[in-house]
């Protein structure tokens, strides 16, 4: 960062910075639609339906792995700093054996109680089975999973942020493989789908645990410090980013379960394809973010504001064009994005390119406020990052599921996150505001 920075921030190098986490969150949104098409097209809309209904045990699972994940980094990253290369490995790799450990408590428990589980966040008769599962050898999986993701986060603070976008291509393209090879030509419909996903997260651990063995700069495998009180400090120090992973959990269930009241099995069916298409919208905002957020805090520690201005001037101009550009294709490209997934003239296709239109204006505020979030994490101000990530993935949005579709029926469950985004979004921009003075930025 000292070398990037060593000069005046430019235009070049700061698209340079940005451009990997980019690229990183998109192929990311890619890979998930791929994934989506597969199953939808070669085994059908109702398995894509149970597909979302497990989608928030899943969440869960990530959302502990983030916790772990990001709380345990800021602690190890300090003992990086401090020249303390040992210590680190030896915190490192008692992260990586909670993580698995926990995966294994997962695994071994589901059988007992997840089925349960599945009828209670929303899975009909019909969806049930395939809903099962896919969430049944999602959690099999459950060590790989927790470890992929505290790789990605490791990889990142050991001064190598390039390799994890390696690490996602290369995860990626196992899964498209295999979801064509086990959904298209062995037919195995949903347990192809939940193995190649989870055949990904094996790729991403061997290739992670290759880097730790072979090519690491700092942070090594080594036998693990023991300590229970960097655990509980380090979960604590990370609960707002599993609070935020597991709010959209949450609020995927409750659609999940206010939609099939209203639409049945093909309700959820659409909802899981609007899903995909506006998660692989906001995934430029995300990536944005990403490759901002270490520019912010870098300057405002070397008390660089000119460069942090400079920042703000690019960002507001990517946000617009970035913003309006979804709002447009959402609009106008609905039809070609639905028919991804589904045919022209059923059901499912006219519920979710009517839910697609709605749903669209919800892009011209969002990037607004993932940038507002992300840019007080990187000034270390949690709290209000916090109060915006939970009132936008939550509170506002929770209130506004359970509200909305009472007074406007299937069209207020789409209504639901534009109006949660234009609320939030004027709660983003009266605390940049506020907040402008005490971080000598100008908006």
């Amino acid at each position: 960062m000292e070398k990037f920075l060593e000069k005046n921030l430019t235009l070049k190098n700061f698209a340079k910075y940005v451009t990997p986490s980019i690229l990183m969150f998109f192929f990311i949104a890619f890979y998930s639609l791929v994934d989506g098409f597969f199953v939808s097209e070669f085994v059908g809309t109702n398995a894509l339906a149970a597909i979302n209904i497990a989608i928030p045990l899943t969440g869960i699972l990530s959302g502990i792995a983030v916790m772990l994940s990001s709380g345990s980094c800021a602690f190890v990253s300090i003992k990086m700093g401090e020249g303390k290369a040992s210590d680190a490995s030896r915190k490192f790799s008692f992260v990586c054996i909670v993580a698995i450990v926990s995966g294994i408590l997962f695994s071994t428990t589901s059988p007992l109680w997840l089925r349960a589980v599945l009828k209670i966040i929303g899975a009909t008769d019909i969806l049930i089975d395939n809903a099962y599962i896919y969430a049944f050898i999602f959690l099999l999986f459950s060590p790989l999973a927790l470890l992929s993701i505290v790789f990605e986060y490791y990889i990142r603070i050991d001064g190598k942020p390039s390799f994890t976008l390696i690490l996602y291509v290369i995860g990626g393209l196992t899964n498209i493989i295999c979801d064509y090879l086990f959904v298209f030509c062995y037919k195995w419909g949903v347990l192809g789908a939940a193995l190649g996903t989870c055949l990904s997260f094996l790729s991403i651990t061997i290739i992670g645990s290759i880097y730790f063995f072979k090519f690491s700069s700092t942070l090594k495998f080594t036998k693990p410090d023991i300590d229970f009180k960097f655990l509980f400090m380090s979960c604590l120090n990370g609960i707002s980013e599993m609070i935020s992973e597991c709010a959209a959990s949450i609020t995927t269930m409750i659609a999940n379960l206010v939609i099939i009241a209203v639409a049945g099995e093909d309700g959820v069916a659409a909802l899981t394809i609007v899903l995909y298409i506006h998660f692989m919208f906001i995934s430029i905002n995300l990536g944005y973010i990403t490759g901002v957020s270490p520019i912010i805090s870098y300057c405002y520690g070397a008390k660089q504001f000119r460069s942090i201005n400079k920042c703000y001037t690019y960002s507001k101009r990517f946000i617009m064009c970035t913003s309006f550009g979804a709002f447009l294709l959402a609009q106008i490209g609905a039809s070609q994005f639905i028919m991804i997934f589904v045919e022209q003239g059923t059901n499912v296709y006219d519920i979710a390119i009517h839910g697609l239109k709605i749903l669209g204006f919800s892009f011209l505020f969002t990037g607004v406020n993932i940038f507002a979030s992300g840019m007080f994490t990187a000034y270390g101000n949690g709290r209000i990052s916090a109060v915006i990530s939970l009132s936008n993935n939550l509170i506002i949005l929770l209130v506004s599921l359970l509200i909305l579709p009472k007074i406007l029926g299937i069209d207020g469950i789409w209504a639901a996150i534009p109006v949660t985004e234009l609320i939030t979004a004027v709660l983003s921009l009266f605390l940049m505001f506020y907040y402008r003075k005490q971080y000598n930025y100008i908006l």
